[in-house]
């Protein structure tokens, strides 16, 4: 395999030292500008975009400055419940970085928010500008009917078919991931989700259950990490210049390039040069139409999608798609494998001796394989060499699991997958199969999958991420204002679905262990967000998002992340490794 290629210089990131040196982390001071939106324009003058830049015509170039548009005024859930709402005057953050100015319109709640309760102990990052969050005249300090967690707990456990767990009432939230959207329902029934798995764990292991206790501040940290993170006393930039809300020919489209390899796709969907400056980008975005630009995208591996009302993705084909189905899906192989668990399971880590092969990236699937490594499972996150990983993101969610690099163009890892209990994929469907990772080489194995999409649909094998799931889905209408677009107060779809995700596989191995059955564990972005959309509660007048304080953290040296998000974990058993430093072996078994 590659033991000696992943500790070579060309496989081996630099670790905390030069992450600091990184171009994600900034230290400037954000300038408020107003913000205005095209107004519809007639026919577009192209569909396509230009194979090479051009000037802008003066009568597009001055659209982008005029005032939105009058839209047909859609149906508000508040309004069917007789509630009024308003929003305050929104403005936009410009930021004096080594970057130009951009012309983007995009809220503050997607890059990582403004505000924060508690004071000192929150920095805030560049380029997290956007709108200011929703605030009312007398909002309400605390929240009504904070018990919907309960029922994603239910929908979880009918999905898979296990006994319904007692739930405890939450606590009440306070404005912690306040939101129009039962935001803090969603986590805290993730969560709860996650604690009750393994709670049957621990049962099937023969040891008693925890009590587990929500703390609406841990969890709101947790969810919301990226905030909290610091290296080196610095803070990461969630978003890069070319991620946000753009206004189109007719609407508006969110895109996602944090990577550098989708950056460069974008660009050649608007038939430009990597060099191009990011204004021309805009300018050429703004003479697209936003479904044409959609498409556009797809066909050339970029993220952007058109930014739809919750009426229209319902209407839609992946729409339909997304919400069929449970919330969690676990399907049964016909591959058999042992039966029973590995030995010395205790109270705090009821997965010990569970072996994880982690091959996720981004947020959910990461989240999903460090709260199995919190409840004492051995994780080994595998990466290819070939494509970029963003440092801090890899600090963030590594927390407990060994790293190391294998190109699979070159290298099977059918030797990993045979010795492993789970194996955890974050690809699109169908990318790992064409590299050669076979399931098949391990009888029994537990599979999860983790997907922006789901499987069905016409989307099923496009790209997607949390932000691009809440424009297509509605949400970012929800959460926004009149004529511009939000996001919920965290990326909560990936942080939910992971904790869904390791929920399921738990739940899937105590199954395993009695008849010795493969399964398949299968969660989406999409089908998280139809959960959230369809969810009772919904508050259109709610406070501001509340960020815990510096607190709520625990120190790894130059690391700072949030804590564990289960109550009774402390800490994580050990901070994020050097990305890519441990050989692509198992450790072998101590007696």
């Amino acid at each position: 395999m590659l033991a000696d290629s992943a500790r070579s210089g060309a496989c081996h990131y630099p670790h905390w030292r030069e992450i600091l040196s990184d171009s994600s982390f900034r230290a400037c001071e954000p300038e408020i500008r107003p913000v205005s939106i095209p107004r519809d324009r007639g026919p577009s003058p192209k569909v396509s975009a230009p194979s090479a830049p051009h000037p802008l015509p003066r009568e597009h170039a001055s659209a982008i400055t005029r005032s939105p548009p009058e839209r047909p005024r859609r149906s508000d859930p508040a309004e069917r419940d007789g509630r009024s709402t308003t929003a305050s005057p929104h403005r936009r953050t410009a930021h004096r970085c080594a970057e130009p100015t951009r012309l983007r319109a995009e809220s503050a709640q997607v890059a990582a928010g403004s505000g924060a309760a508690g004071g000192s102990g929150v920095l805030r990052a560049c380029r997290t500008g956007g709108t200011t969050p929703r605030e009312f005249p007398g909002a309400p300090t605390r929240l009504k009917r904070v018990n919907t967690h309960a029922r994603l707990v239910q929908d979880y456990e009918a999905g898979i078919g296990v006994t319904a767990s007692r739930i405890s009432p939450a606590p009440d939230p306070g404005s912690n991931l306040a939101a129009t959207l039962p935001v803090w329902a969603l986590a805290a029934g993730s969560i709860a989700a996650l604690a009750t798995a393994a709670n049957r764990m621990r049962t099937a292991r023969g040891l008693d259950p925890v009590a587990h206790r929500l703390d609406p501040a841990r969890i709101t940290a947790a969810f919301s990490s990226e905030r909290l993170l610091r290296i080196g006393g610095r803070m990461p930039t969630p978003f890069a210049d070319l991620s946000g809300f753009f206004p189109t020919f007719d609407g508006w489209v969110r895109t996602h390039a944090n990577y550098s390899h989708h950056r460069a796709r974008l660009f050649a969907t608007l038939g430009l040069p990597d060099s191009a400056p990011i204004d021309l980008a805009v300018a050429q975005m703004a003479m697209i139409r936003a479904s044409d630009l959609e498409e556009q995208a797809a066909a050339h591996g970029a993220i952007a999608v058109r930014v739809r009302t919750e009426e229209e993705w319902a209407a839609s084909p992946q729409g339909q798609a997304a919400a069929a189905g449970p919330l969690v899906a676990i399907t049964d192989r016909p591959d058999r494998g042992e039966t029973g668990l590995p030995a010395g399971a205790a109270p705090l880590q009821p997965l010990r001796g569970v072996r994880v092969l982690d091959l996720t990236r981004v947020i959910a699937g990461p989240v999903a394989t460090r709260a199995l490594a919190l409840l004492g499972a051995d994780v080994l996150r595998v990466d290819p060499p070939q494509l970029p990983e963003i440092s801090w993101q890899f600090a963030d969610t590594c927390q407990g699991k060994r790293s190391t690099l294998v190109d699979l163009r070159t290298h099977g890892i059918d030797d990993l997958v045979a010795a492993a209990d789970v194996l955890i994929t974050g690809y699109r469907p169908g990318a790992l199969e064409r590299a050669g990772v076979r399931a098949a080489a391990r009888p029994g194995l537990i599979h999860g999958r983790v997907s922006a999409w789901g499987e069905a649909g016409p989307w099923g094998e496009r790209r997607g991420f949390d932000s691009i799931v809440q424009a297509a889905s509605g949400i970012s209408i929800v959460e926004g204002a009149p004529a511009v677009p939000g996001a919920l107060p965290a990326q909560a779809l990936d942080h939910a679905s992971g904790y869904l995700l390791a929920a399921g596989v738990i739940d899937a191995l105590v199954a395993r262990s009695g008849d010795g059955v493969g399964r398949d564990v299968r969660v989406a972005l999409a089908r998280t967000a139809s959960w959230l959309l369809d969810a009772p509660d919904r508050t259109p007048r709610h406070p501001k998002p509340a960020m815990p304080s510096a607190a709520h953290v625990v120190r790894h040296g130059q690391v700072v992340t949030a804590p564990p998000v289960l109550a009774e974990y402390p800490d994580y058993a050990s901070p994020a490794p050097a990305y890519g430093a441990d050989h692509p072996a198992w450790p072998l078994p101590t007696h």
